[in-house]
């Protein structure tokens, strides 16, 4: 077992912006507020640090994360083969997977491995450079039922996550 380490991630979505409490260890998650079981919000940084220092967290991380899901929105409604962003939407991907992982959703569509090809899709799509050889980049073939598929995924990562903000 690691040592849970805390980061700051900024959440923009419905138009509103959510600072959440992410942590990496074996399985990573978000913090969850202990009292209604949804994720824990704070109104600014130092609140987070308030908080932390409240539940026995000593150290946050230096660097926030941020991820605009109204873009993944607005992505879904207008969907095609050719406009993958594949960083915002695997940030997305991570950040569903992270909630389903924090409030125990079995039933989640990230829990397994049914939609793997996609998510390995968009991780090479991404070309990070300790995965993709110098001098070369991947651009992904999409077909019309990848992302018919990758829509319904991220649709229910947005209901999830919508459904676990105060």
């Amino acid at each position: 077992m690691t040592t849970r380490e805390y980061y700051s991630y900024q959440v923009h979505f419905v138009g509103q912006t959510h600072n959440l409490l992410w942590f990496t260890d074996d399985l990573d998650g978000l913090v969850l507020d202990q009292k209604n079981g949804k994720l824990a919000t704070f109104a600014s940084p130092t609140d987070m640090t308030t908080y932390a220092a409240a539940h026995g967290i000593t150290e946050l991380k230096d660097g926030t994360a941020s991820l605009d899901l109204d873009l993944v929105v607005r992505w879904c409604e207008h969907a095609t083969t050719s406009n993958v962003d594949c960083h915002l939407l695997l940030d997305a991907w991570n950040l569903f997977i992270d909630v389903s992982n924090s409030v125990s959703c079995e039933e989640s569509v990230f829990v397994g491995n049914d939609y793997l090809p996609i998510s390995e899709k968009l991780f090479y799509g991404c070309n990070l450079p300790t995965i993709t050889p110098k001098g070369e980049h991947y651009i992904p073939v999409w077909s019309e039922e990848e992302i018919v598929d990758l829509v319904t995924v991220l649709r229910s990562g947005l209901e999830d996550i919508k459904s676990h903000l105060p």
